[in-house]
């Protein structure tokens, strides 16, 4: 959730910001599935390697490691690299939405019926959501 204060916009004043911002999530959408597929190639290095490490293992070997010589899977430290959220894809949603909205003036804030066209409204790329 954005931390932006609330704000009030006319429906073309909104839509002008989510055509700003769509330019920004375009190229951070490009650079962020560059990054992914840096990374999916390199995760794929480690996984070959463990494979070869446990086509050696004799059967004992195989208990011990639970039957498992692949990459760990886990949702707080897996070595699989996850697929990048594409917020080009929020805000042409957003943009759409809004232009069948009938309102003429719309109010924003972080929380509430408009809670996430305020993220993507004052959405900033280069700050970082924090880690829980």
């Amino acid at each position: 959730m954005s931390d932006a204060p609330a704000f009030e916009a006319t429906k073309d004043e909104l839509l002008e910001i989510l055509k700003r911002q769509l330019v920004k999530a375009e190229k951070w959408d490009a650079d962020n599935l560059a990054q992914h597929a840096k990374d999916t190639k390199e995760a794929v290095k480690v996984f070959r390697t463990k494979l070869r490490e446990a086509m050696k293992w004799d059967w004992d070997e195989i208990k011990a490691h639970g039957h498992k010589a692949g990459l760990e899977h886990n949702y707080r430290t897996s070595e699989v690299p996850t697929c990048p959220n594409q917020m080009a894809t929020q805000i042409k949603w957003a943009i759409k939405s809004l232009e069948n909205d009938s309102r003429k003036r719309i109010r924003l804030s972080g929380g509430g019926q408009n809670g996430r066209m305020h993220y993507l409204a004052t959405w900033d790329p280069t700050i970082k959501d924090e880690a829980c």
